[in-house]
């Protein structure tokens, strides 16, 4: 998939300037095509992080709004935690962002 495919090379780009890992959003989404679209974000999620860890790296995936603005897949809390349980992987870390509460 050209999305993995551009991920992956974030992955490279982002070792060879010395960072140590990436962060994503899921992309937009459409209601009609949502289950397919979660398994494939599973998916790929997997595959960035199997490739990830053999470079001492980690792949963070951004929760943002799912209803205006971005409209990712991963947004509503639901699902993000749906997300964090169904991505079983030894190198994977929830992170929280509470930035917005500090208005």
């Amino acid at each position: 998939m050209k999305t993995e495919k551009t991920l992956l090379e974030a992955i490279d780009e982002a070792e060879y300037l010395g960072a140590k890992g990436i962060a994503f959003l899921a992309g937009k989404w459409k209601e009609e095509e949502k289950e397919a679209a979660y398994r494939q974000l599973l998916k790929t999620t997997g595959n960035l992080c199997t490739y990830a860890a053999k470079k001492d790296m980690y792949v963070e995936l951004e929760v943002f709004d799912y209803d205006m603005d971005k409209a990712v897949l991963v947004g509503p809390a639901p699902l993000a935690a749906r997300f964090a349980a169904d991505i079983v992987l030894a190198n994977t870390k929830r992170v929280i962002d509470r930035a917005w509460a500090l208005v």
